[in-house]
């Protein structure tokens, strides 16, 4: 998780997520989850049509603040493939 949004409290309350100690973009703070299996249970329970535009706002920021920096690339081209899934482009 690069960037805190709508419940990260409430997660962090209940111990699903930890802040990392040092962020992966300078200034910003970013969490983790715990557990993997809690990360994919979270993951699961998002519509795939809000997952697949999830996916694609996060490029889109990564791209804006994440200063073009050759560390990113994979990370950027993962959230843009999984935004135009070809069996899911119609829920996009």
């Amino acid at each position: 998780m690069a960037h805190a949004g709508i419940g990260d409290e409430l997660l962090e309350e209940h111990d699903f997520v930890r802040p990392r100690a040092r962020s992966s973009f300078e200034g910003m703070r970013e969490l983790a989850f715990k557990h993997a299996l809690t990360r994919e249970v979270a993951y699961a329970s998002i519509p795939h049509a809000r997952r697949l535009r999830l996916h694609a706002s996060f490029a889109r920021w990564l791209e804006a603040f994440g200063g073009g920096r050759d560390e990113h690339a994979a990370l950027l081209a993962h959230h843009y493939a999984e935004a135009v899934r070809p069996q899911e482009a119609d829920l996009a």
